[in-house]
């Protein structure tokens, strides 16, 4: 700058000092979870014989199966199951019924027979042993005729026991074994059906298919994991709360929550439920809150506040305009030039220069910080450039020098007490004032140390 003296002036940007809505507040970290998950894995064994639904696509709990396992074996089973059952309820309405008179009038008649056959054999034995005492037959044919006299009577008493037993009627133990028996039949049925029944893998709750283990045609066993769902259904995010907070916080409390993810969305999520028991290695409690918006999706980080008091206004600055010196959180605050500046060149107003402000820093909300100290709403502090900056440095304000008139004070210069109000004349920039060059977005990392004063 021609003809000027002394330092020169530092190339700044400048905001200006505002007044929010500030409450103390919980703020929490955590990651957004999807309300269902849910491994699958095969029940029975088996051949994969059809996959419904791939990796990333929605299957309803009422689409049917997701998986196939080939049922024919498990099919097969239960025909055969269910024709044992018919053959033992059939034995059971026999014993039920009792025994027919044709039954019995057939078992007469080989009781009859039996006994014909028996009193012949006698006959024959009384005939062998008169011809063996004339010698006429030897001891042999005596022997084979009481054997066969033997066998006949057996036979004979044989018949009448069963004859005995149907004109008695079954007896009420037969008939509990024959019930028995159906009973057993119909267990083995059921079981047939389940089995056959577990060959389709289905899901209980609306869903999409995150994970597959299997494909078409392999082979698996019972327990096998086949595939892994997640709920369709809004996701929520889960915090993890301090055991200093826990009293602090109920079921049905408001929680703002923001998402790395998604910058620009905002959600109020309410506490669902805190778990009871706080985790023995980190002391601190999950929270639970819904999200009722399907934009989060589940392993995102999540970042909730929970207020504590109602919100009240509060003076505040953009993050970057603290940095941190021998003496404290410190602010730089545009001041209008001296009477006797001198212009840096012909055709410029004279430059204003700065004044230095301790603050006390407050919490961070978004990229500004709640502070305390010597400011007012509408003062312009520098954001960047103030890493060089000392108490009564002249400065250009590079994105106010539209808004500087030739030889006028720029818009919020004023030193601690008599800023001009926002809005005023010289106070805040008008909306659509032009960025300066080199301004980076806001919230944008620093490396002048206010982001530890910030945090507290």
């Amino acid at each position: 700058m021609g003809g000027m003296s002394g330092p020169p002036p530092v190339a700044t940007i400048l905001e200006p000092v505002q007044m929010i809505d500030y409450a103390p507040a919980i703020e929490l970290v955590g990651e957004v979870r999807a309300t269902q998950r849910v491994t699958l894995a095969a029940e029975v064994g088996g051949r994969v014989t059809r996959i419904a639904h791939r990796v990333g696509e929605a299957h309803g709990r009422s689409s049917g199966a997701l998986i196939q396992i080939d049922p024919a074996s498990y099919q097969a089973a239960l025909d055969g199951a269910r024709a044992g059952m018919a053959q033992a309820r059939e034995r059971l309405k026999a014993m039920e019924s009792g025994p027919r008179e044709q039954e019995i009038a057939a078992q007469q008649a080989m009781v009859a027979s039996a006994e014909a056959q028996y009193e012949q054999a006698l006959d024959n034995l009384q005939r062998q042993r008169k011809l063996y005492e004339q010698d006429v037959v030897p001891e042999s044919a005596v022997v084979s005729a009481e054997k066969q006299a033997e066998a006949l009577q057996a036979a004979l008493e044989s018949q009448q026991q069963v004859l005995d037993r149907l004109q008695e009627g079954n007896r009420e133990e037969d008939v509990e074994s024959a019930r028995a028996a159906v009973d057993a039949a119909a267990s083995g049925v059921a079981a047939a059906e389940l089995a056959l029944a577990r060959t389709s893998i289905t899901v209980p709750f609306d869903a999409v298919v995150s994970t597959l283990f299997v494909e078409e045609g392999a082979f698996v066993g019972p327990g096998t994991p086949v595939a892994e769902v997640v709920s369709s259904a809004p996701c929520e995010a889960w915090f993890n709360l301090p055991e200093t907070d826990i009293d602090k916080i109920q079921p049905g409390a408001a929680v703002k929550v923001r998402f790395d993810a998604l910058p620009d969305l905002v959600l109020d999520g309410v506490v669902i439920s805190v778990a009871p028991a706080a985790d023995e290695q980190s002391r601190q409690f999950p929270v639970r809150v819904s999200l009722d918006d399907e934009q989060p999706k589940a392993g995102m980080a999540a970042y909730g506040r929970l207020l504590t008091e109602a919100p009240t206004q509060v003076l505040a600055v953009k993050r970057d305009a603290i940095i941190i010196t021998n003496l404290g959180d410190t602010v730089f605050v545009m001041q209008p030039p001296a009477e006797d500046a001198v212009p840096p060149m012909e055709g410029m107003p004279p430059l204003p220069t700065v004044n230095s402000v301790l603050v006390k820093v407050g919490a961070a909300v978004g990229d500004m910080v709640v502070v305390e100290g010597d400011l007012q709403a509408g003062m312009m502090v520098v954001t960047r450039g103030n890493e060089t900056l000392y108490q009564g440095a002249n400065i250009i304000p590079t994105n106010l020098m539209d808004q500087m008139g030739a030889g006028g004070a720029p818009p919020g210069a004023g030193a601690p007490g008599a800023a001009p109000a926002p809005g005023e004349d010289g106070g805040m920039p008008p909306e659509g004032a032009p960025p300066g060059e080199g301004v980076p977005p806001a919230g944008a990392e620093r490396n002048n140390g206010a982001d530890g004063g910030a945090g507290q």
